[in-house]
């Protein structure tokens, strides 16, 4: 009896809530516009994006849309800012209500996401300290050869530790702008 009334309950919700996500929007409701239902106030942010075009090798394109944060250095500067877009416009960039001309920033900053490479990156290093460790206490513990560990821990604790500092190497890659990399404003087509 329990069974078929959870049955008829969950149908129930189900029918009610397919039902309520199909109702219509108020007529009130006089910011939005009837085609997208999104707010009108959004609609000039969103029709251009930033790109950053590679174009040797395998071509390849780096979108950056409004409320996008972005990684660069501006001509001039050694230092790497990280800064949000708050607009696209022809050959401008607003960040912080300010107006940044493409052709003031020198190079553009891409960090590797990948979780296996960041964890790899942390943990190599750490399995690298910890196998020389154990088995150092492991010879002392036998009491083969003390606290020295025998020639292979060396060789093995090195690699593991020195694979992760090398796949540090691939954290971030930095894209000079010049004749094969460069930025440009698209205006979306929707």
């Amino acid at each position: 009896m329990m069974h078929k009334f959870l049955l008829f309950l969950f149908c129930f919700v189900w029918l009610a809530l397919s039902a309520w996500a199909q109702e219509a929007p108020s007529g009130n409701d006089t910011n939005k516009d009837s085609t997208t239902n999104m707010p009108q106030a959004f609609d000039e942010f969103r029709t251009m994006f930033l790109a950053l075009d590679k174009t040797y090798g395998k071509t390849r394109r780096f979108r950056y849309h409004p409320q996008s944060t972005m990684h660069f250095k501006m001509k001039g500067e050694d230092f790497i800012r990280r800064a949000t877009i708050q607009n696209v416009k022809e050959g401008v960039i607003v960040i912080n209500e300010v107006d940044v001309k493409l052709e003031d920033i020198n190079a553009v900053v891409r960090y590797n996401n990948n979780r296996m490479l960041k964890q790899a990156q942390i943990f190599l290093p750490i399995a690298g300290f910890a196998y020389f460790l154990m088995d150092s206490f492991n010879s002392a513990n036998t009491g083969e050869t003390g606290f020295a560990p025998i020639p292979s821990t060396y060789y093995i604790s090195g690699g593991l530790i020195g694979t992760g500092l090398f796949l540090r190497i691939f954290r971030k890659k930095t894209y000079t702008i010049n004749e094969r990399h460069f930025l440009k404003t698209i205006e979306r087509s929707y």
